[in-house]
Formats: structure tokens, C-alpha cells, sequence
């Protein structure tokens, strides 16, 4: 009935959804972001119904009074090499009026 081009995509793009997510919820509840400090350790994903990892990446992240960064440590390269690769993620955070810190 449609034209050519028309119906499902064989090579459908990924979406949001499909992604894993990082949430500052999880460093934050974790106490990884302190003030003038460097820490390490391991992010890790898991399924939600079998509780299998699904990843696990090293990070380090560096808060000084200037900036806060994120360093994820993976092993594939954008560009498909296997290649360790650093991933400096920026964190940002505000002050709101009524105290605390948000991120």
C-alpha cells in the first residue's frame, strides 16, 4: 500500500529511552561529591527485574571551588577504537534562596 520507504525501519536509530542514564541522585546519595576533593570508584548499571549488572565504568571525580568534573572512564572510543578513553563530564549546581546546594 505505501510507497518505497514506507513501514518499519530496518535500521532504526536509538532513543533516549533506550539508553542507560546517569543521575546525580546516585552520586549524591552515595556522598561522592564532597568539596575540595578527589574521589574513585565504580558506576554500575543494573537490570531492574534480574538484578544483573549490566555496566560498569570507573570514574573519578574532581570538586575544587572553581569546578566539579566528572572523569568516566571507558574503553570504547566515539570512532570505534578500543582504546581507554576519558569522558570529562562537567557538573554544574546552583544556590537556592533557601539554602543548600542543588545540582
Amino acid at each position: 500500500m505505501g510507497g518505497l520507504g514506507s513501514g518499519e525501519r530496518l535500521n532504526k536509530k536509538t532513543t533516549v529511552e533506550e539508553c542507560l542514564k546517569l543521575e546525580i541522585a546516585f552520586l549524591l546519595k552515595r556522598r561522592v561529591i564532597q568539596p575540595q576533593s578527589v574521589s574513585a570508584g565504580e558506576l554500575v548499571w543494573t537490570n531492574s527485574t534480574t538484578g544483573e549488572r549490566i555496566l560498569t565504568l570507573p570514574y573519578c571525580l574532581q570538586a575544587t571551588t572553581d569546578k566539579t568534573v566528572l572523569h568516566v572512564i571507558t574503553k570504547m572510543r566515539p570512532g570505534g577504537s578500543d582504546d581507554p578513553f576519558i569522558e570529562a563530564i562537567p557538573l554544574s549546581s546552583t544556590a537556592p534562596h533557601f539554602g543548600g546546594v542543588r545540582w
